[in-house]
């Protein structure tokens, strides 16, 4: 009792407290001496069906959470743990008149159901046309379903009026995105220059966020990748974000966490993403700056102390900083070496150059070091965004945030099959045509938030991207009517005529801008990470390219048939080498 008045709690919380109470024994006899349910953790799943449904409820000093239960009955979940048990009856009642059956938790069951609740419903309830939870608006899906009207009159007006229209805005497109990649080569010497790591141990509290799924055979990879970060134990805040129902990874990670590191678990619920869980954790850390890492990740050991000495130069604008990502094992045969030379492209040619800009910069879905004002203020992760991070890089932009290259680098494992590679990239190319359909909700807010300059690298670099891989296979039925005319022509006057034609000199354009700019701009950035590319390898990267068209044309069917399902990359697979094999260049 005097532990309860000297703190302020009940003398159930003070027991609890101290150890001499266990909570799910005392509120499971609460709940039979007031002939209500008891529900033990793992049992209810978030409630998110109607709009009333997903308000938590505030009574009498309590909470009434909405949950569903096993029988995916409606019902309202409530912890007797410092309250007042005379009072308790009455809130029992106020749930029933509320439509909900209630139900007894645990406070840490009540506390988790309300954090993974409020985070996923957060940026939807707060700010409705920047949340993917729905599709399109009612506008965008009046202007889809119109389109294949103009399509097929379109074509039946004039079909080769339409077709060469196509086939010029495809080659005009392939053409901006190829001086994007030339002018990044051009300026890949002039990268900013950043401070040293900070030294000593004047640093913040840094938050660390590791969410995880079937991850069981990975856990200790990333545990012992943590444990090496150059950053006092006593200032960072590690969590790791696991499923409840996950056992198999949380069994794993009990056996090798250590006491400076804890696990969060999010009750099952829709969306099951990992923006989702990110989305819980933000509620539950308390770090001045916040970072996320995935389970195959290795960051640099400096990579935090840098982060701090980067934030501290930087001006307060700056909200984000988005370290290198590569591909540690880029020996496993041709997919995982043209992955490899992609994302050397992007993080060490494109996103330097965009950072300088001080454009939008698409962010790398793991160590991106964020200011947590900025987090705060811009809504977090987007749980039913299944590209998440390019969501984010957009929505800090257009929130007055900035966002800068760091010069560090997180080795991660890339899909070694087709079948993963194909699946990882329709979920990408899924959340980039979520992105795409959120930001041009409002698109004259859009341009006032971002500027001319932002919104035509935001459309050319995600729109123009996905508009070539969508049209691609146009590039292959043009590619093969030149082969037929070159052999069936009797000469190669008729192919000549049509190279030196207006469309032939676009087409030559896009050849020489579009596709041998990306080669160099590809060739260069593999050469600056020490991957040695082969002529051959940099030769086949438009069949790269045909697969990838072939994920977009999923992605779009996915967009519509299952827009928030993510597609799973399993990890612990690659043969991958106990340090980093690829030297760092900054």
């Amino acid at each position: 009792m005097r532990l309860a008045s000297q703190e302020g709690l009940s003398p159930a919380e003070a027991l609890i407290k101290k150890g001499f109470l266990d909570a799910e024994k005392y509120c499971w006899t609460v709940a039979g001496h007031l002939r209500a349910h008891y529900a033990r953790f793992g049992s209810l799943k978030i409630c998110q069906k109607g709009k009333e449904q997903k308000k938590i409820l505030k009574y009498s000093g309590g909470l009434l959470v909405p949950a569903v239960d096993t029988h995916g009955k409606d019902v309202l979940a409530i912890s007797p743990v410092g309250l007042d048990l005379t009072k308790l009856p009455q809130l029992l009642r106020a749930a029933k008149d509320r439509g909900g059956k209630p139900v007894i938790v645990t406070p840490e069951h009540l506390h988790q159901l309300a954090v993974t609740a409020t985070g996923t419903l957060h940026l939807a309830d707060q700010s409705p046309l920047a949340s993917a939870n729905r599709r399109m608006t009612s506008t965008q899906v009046t202007v889809l379903a119109l389109s294949p009207s103009m399509f097929f009159l379109g074509i039946l007006l004039d079909v080769t009026g339409l077709f060469f229209a196509s086939l010029i805005a495809l080659k005009g497109t392939a053409i901006a995105l190829g001086a994007i990649r030339l002018i990044s080569l051009w300026n890949r010497r002039r990268q900013e220059v950043l401070p040293p790591p900070v030294s000593g141990n004047d640093l913040p509290r840094y938050t660390v966020l590791v969410p995880l799924y079937n991850e069981q055979e990975i856990c200790k990879q990333i545990v012992e990748a943590i444990q090496k970060l150059d950053y006092p134990k006593d200032k960072l805040e590690v969590i790791f974000l696991v499923e409840a129902h996950d056992e198999t990874t949380l069994k794993a990670l009990m056996k090798v966490l250590p006491s400076y590191m804890r696990f969060f678990l999010l009750p099952a619920g829709h969306p099951r993403t990992k923006p989702r869980a990110l989305a819980a954790g933000l509620s539950v850390t308390k770090g001045a700056y916040v970072t996320v890492f995935d389970a195959e990740d290795r960051p640099e050991p400096d990579q935090l102390r840098k982060a701090v000495a980067a934030f501290r130069y930087l001006p307060q604008s700056v909200g984000c900083l988005q370290a290198s990502l590569s591909i540690d094992h880029a020996d496993e045969g041709w997919l995982v070496r043209q992955f490899a030379f992609e994302y050397a492209a992007l993080f060490d040619l494109l996103l330097p150059w965009f950072s300088q800009k001080r454009t939008f910069l698409p962010l790398g879905g793991t160590s991106n070091h964020f200011r947590r004002k900025a987090l705060q203020q811009t809504g977090g992760w987007d749980p039913y965004n299944v590209t998440e991070d390019a969501d984010l890089g957009l929505r800090l932009k257009r929130n007055g945030f900035e966002t800068v290259k760091l010069t560090s680098t997180t080795y991660e494992e890339a899909p070694t099959t087709l079948t993963a590679w194909f699946s990882q990239r329709t979920r990408w190319h899924k959340g980039w045509i979520q992105t795409l359909a959120v930001h041009l909700r409002e698109p004259f807010k859009l341009y006032k938030e971002t500027g001319i300059f932002d919104l035509t690298i935001f459309l050319i670099w995600m729109g123009g991207g996905l508009f070539c891989l969508f049209l691609g296979p146009l590039t292959l039925i043009c590619l093969a009517y030149l082969i037929v005319l070159s052999l069936f022509s009797g000469g190669f006057a008729p192919f000549i005529e049509l190279v030196l034609s207006p469309l032939g000199l676009l087409g030559a354009s896009s050849a020489v801008i579009g596709l041998v700019g990306s080669m160099s701009a590809t060739y260069a950035a593999a050469k600056m990470r020490g991957l040695e590319p082969k002529a051959w390898e940099i030769a086949t990267l438009p069949l790269y390219w045909v697969l990838s068209s072939a994920a977009t044309w999923k992605a779009g069917w996915e967009f519509f048939s299952r827009p928030h399902h993510w597609r799973k990359t399993a990890h612990g697979i690659a043969k991958r080498p106990t340090g980093p094999s690829i030297e760092v260049i900054t």
